[in-house]
């Protein structure tokens, strides 16, 4: 299949998780011999084009900040790249894709793709990803003002109702663009992301003694102070803990102050965004994951803690995916009261005390891990899913005549 791939940030330049699981899974799909065309924001400069690990990666807009300083999304950044993807895809007008997967958040690209197949433009099959589903009462909360809240809540239920088909990457993802967006369960269908666990588990020999982790993007969902307060208590109780913050966002400085504050002095580090090999060393070294995050899509972070032997702590938040695959006290731990940080202590310091249980939850996350590989099947149905949809209102091939022949067509 020729498979245009749709989604503004594009990794190792933007290093988020969608981003990252989004590029593996276009690596992957060309190892299975697929033709792969990316289309993001041009991070590298020149040329417009470029070839990476054999995906064809254009940049259709300069790069700009994803982000305002407020640490919400930029309004200005989805119409920039709406714009340059207009005009790449008619400069592109005579290239026959097979299917067109577009992410759908911030949802002015999904609306433009759907122009140009209004417009014949792009005669694919049309496929919506969704890593959230947000809807209208997290929107006001999210933006603070009834008039933009109605704005953007209408161009998710929009988005929602177009394409051929929605991807959901987790099951709450897809229960909520039911139940929020009124997409029937029939037009929609749950493939996860995967993992690269070709790692495998760290061995217990290993991991350094007290050593916690968390890593995102330090914006306020992530909810990464609870951790930095928690900390306190967890030092009073095991002297000579370790954290490292992996991350960079609007609240760098705030946690860089609270830390001087609470005079946590070594024992914590913020290390801003690590490179892949650093990133999966700092995880493979520790004993514990601390994942406050109160709104994840899927929790890939978690998923390959759990591929490196490494004990999850996570919070349990009816918007947080993660409990899709987290089962509290058997393969990881859920905090029901993710705001107080004297729950997340309690947690952190139960697991550093008592290494049998933490290795016991950490073989068990390893177990559960091994099926979000995407060699474990995942490529496969995402294949299978967007074939079945290249091959809807196709006409039937033409049957053969007596003695084998083809009938006469008029």
């Amino acid at each position: 299949m020729k498979i245009a791939i749709v989604y503004d940030p594009v990794y190792p330049w933007s290093k988020g998780g969608g981003e990252k699981a989004l590029w593996e899974l276009s690596a992957e799909l060309v190892r299975s011999g697929h033709e792969i065309h990316y289309f993001g924001m041009r991070h590298w400069g020149k040329p417009a084009t470029i070839r990476r690990a054999g995906v064809h990666i254009h940049g259709v807009c300069p790069d700009v900040p994803l982000y305002a300083k407020s640490g919400r999304r930029s309004m200005a950044e989805p119409l920039l790249f709406a714009a340059g993807l207009l005009r790449a895809f008619w400069r592109m007008r005579r290239e026959r894709f097979d299917v067109v997967n577009c992410i759908s958040f911030p949802y002015a690209s999904v609306l433009v793709v759907a122009l140009l197949r209004a417009l014949g433009i792009i005669r694919a099959k049309f496929a919506v990803t969704w890593l959230e589903v947000w809807g209208r009462e997290y929107w006001r909360d999210y933006l603070k003002s009834p008039l933009l809240a109605h704005a953007a809540s209408a161009l998710e239920r929009a988005c929602a109702a177009l394409g051929d088909s929605h991807i959901c990457i987790s099951e709450l993802t897809r229960s909520r663009l039911g139940e929020l967006l009124g997409v029937p369960a029939a037009r929609s269908a749950t493939i996860p992301f995967g993992i690269h666990g070709d790692e495998g588990p760290a061995s217990p020999a290993t991991k350094s003694r007290g050593a916690c982790v968390t890593a995102a993007r330090l914006v306020e969902h992530k909810n990464v102070t609870v951790f930095v307060d928690a900390w306190p208590e967890v030092l009073r109780q095991c002297p000579g803990a370790t954290a490292v913050i992996i991350g960079e966002g609007p609240l760098s400085g705030e946690l860089r102050s609270l830390i001087a504050r609470r005079r946590l002095g070594d024992s914590i580090v913020l290390a801003g965004w690590l490179d892949r090999d650093k990133l999966i060393r700092e995880i493979a070294r520790a004993e514990i994951l601390v994942h406050p995050s109160t709104r994840e899509g899927q929790g890939l972070v978690a998923l390959e803690a759990m591929a490196l032997g490494t004990a999850v702590v996570a919070a349990r938040h009816p918007e947080n995916a993660i409990t899709d695959f987290l089962r509290d006290g058997e393969n990881g731990l859920l905090i029901n009261e993710y705001a107080d940080p004297k729950f997340w202590a309690a947690a952190i310091v139960g697991l550093l005390r008592d290494h049998a249980r933490r290795e016991l939850i950490a073989a068990n996350a390893t177990r559960t891990a091994l099926g979000f590989d995407w060699q474990s099947g995942i490529v496969a149905r995402y294949i299978g899913h967007l074939e079945t949809l290249r091959a809807q209102n196709r006409p039937p091939p033409p049957q053969e005549g007596p003695a084998g022949q083809s009938p006469t067509r008029c």
